[in-house]
């Protein structure tokens, strides 16, 4: 979803067009990909917007499976295998060897794109993990791929990340970029100074949060890369962060990274939290502020699951709060809850996990924190949202819960029950 237009993948069998749509008004930058003679029309009414002609021998159907949206230009993926791009092309975010604009889908032919697992955008910059080796193309993508702040006009593989290691790429809410490796590759360990990349090392100077970053001897390096934005500091080159406590062979699944603390959830199930924190969101109780260690974050007794300790399997950080989803189905939460974003009916802020008691038969699916507001979907289809309301966000069914300014308690969104089977948040961002 656009400022202005919406791009979209039909379901179902495509008749070998593609499967690709748009409508709305192109804001001048060729997202809709319908040419440069349809950029100011408003298209009220779908439009399949055409495929380039199969190269390299590829012939048959061919269908897009995944879109993402930078800040002025769109990637794809086929099902055969073909990355395409359009859009704005000024810092060679598009990858096809030039800075010119294109209106309609072109395919980046610069590499072999058999095996793309994802592709990814982050404002004028491109990525795509191929074969479990991660790309780079457009803005200042040269701090990554050869260590010079130029951009890149073709994709070109990380200098700083292990070839063939990286499953997945992600945006984290504060501009931080993470990388997350496959699961042949865990946590680590080592001695003596660590050296970090340029803008890292004044990230965390003289912040207590990151003394394992200075201390003398066994220091063990967690499995995830960042860069990017983290707080005030830029990081050009991906690192790895390191703690004092013994992480060796504990693989991450999801990590929540904020400006001087980290949440992770290892693919065991459990979750660990370190930095520097006051307002309880390391999760560890009494409102611990400082934690230079990995330490564990356990979830209420009554969340066990014949009688064994719970999974958790989701792991979502909103503004300044967090929301945890079981593989039994049950919520927690924790962190600031002014708005009621904690779902447990007060305002009342906790600085460790707390059971949504509200939800709990639900058999909630998946949840998504977004700033000050949560969401839960149940295996059934049905929405559920709470937190900050202040714009109608929570889309709330009910006509007094519509228009309050905060709900304390899960509500039921005004949704066609059973209608909904995934959420996702937009980078507006909104919810779909």
């Amino acid at each position: 979803v656009g400022q202005s237009f919406i791009l979209g993948l039909r379901r179902g069998d495509s008749g070998g067009d593609g499967g690709l749509i748009a409508w709305g008004r192109d804001d001048g930058s060729g997202c809709l990909g319908l040419g440069s003679s349809r950029l100011r029309p408003c298209w009220g009414a779908p439009w399949l917007v055409p495929l380039p002609p199969p190269t390299r021998g590829l012939s048959g159907r061919e269908r897009v499976t995944e879109l993402q949206l930078g800040a002025g230009h769109v990637l794809a993926r086929t099902d055969v295998g073909r990355l395409l791009s359009w859009g704005a092309n000024h810092r060679g975010q598009l990858g096809v060897g030039d800075t010119i604009h294109r209106y309609e889908p072109v395919a980046i032919d610069s590499l072999d794109c058999a095996g793309v697992s994802q592709v990814f955008t982050h404002g004028d910059e491109s990525y795509a993990i191929i074969v479990g080796t991660a790309y780079a193309w457009g803005a200042c993508a040269g701090t990554l791929v050869a260590g010079r702040h130029i951009d890149v006009l073709c994709p070109q593989p990380f200098a700083a990340l292990p070839a063939r290691g990286i499953r997945r790429l992600e945006a984290q809410p504060g501009g931080t970029l993470t990388a997350y490796p496959n699961a042949a590759i865990c946590s680590g360990s080592g001695r003596g100074a660590q050296h970090l990349p340029d803008g890292a090392e004044a990230a965390v100077e003289g912040d207590n949060a990151f003394e394992a970053l200075h201390a003398n001897g066994e220091r063990h390096q967690v499995g995830f890369w960042i860069w990017g934005v983290w707080g005030d500091h830029e990081i050009d080159v991906p690192f790895q962060p390191w703690v004092t406590s013994d992480v060796r062979g504990l693989a991450v699944r999801q990590v929540a990274v904020a400006p001087s603390y980290f949440v992770v959830l290892w693919e065991s199930g459990g979750l660990a939290s370190w930095g520097k924190d006051k307002e309880g969101l390391l999760g560890l109780g009494d409102h611990r502020s400082y934690c230079s260690r990995a330490r564990a974050i356990d979830l209420p007794p009554s969340c066990n699951h014949e009688g064994r300790a719970p999974s958790v399997i989701a792991l979502q950080q909103g503004r300044s709060h967090f929301v945890v989803l079981t593989s039994s189905g049950l919520i927690c939460t924790w962190g600031a809850n002014s708005a009621g974003q904690l779902g447990l009916g007060d305002v009342e802020s906790r600085s460790q996990p707390t059971e949504v008691q509200a939800l709990r038969g639900k058999r909630v699916v998946q949840v998504v924190a977004v700033r000050d507001a949560s969401y839960a979907l149940t295996e059934e289809g049905v929405v559920h949202a709470w937190g900050d309301n202040c714009d109608g966000a929570l889309g709330a069914s009910g006509s007094i819960a519509a228009v309050a300014p905060k709900l304390l308690v899960p509500e039921a969104m005004g949704l066609r029950g059973g209608a909904v089977r995934r959420l996702e948040v937009l980078p507006s961002p909104a919810i779909a």
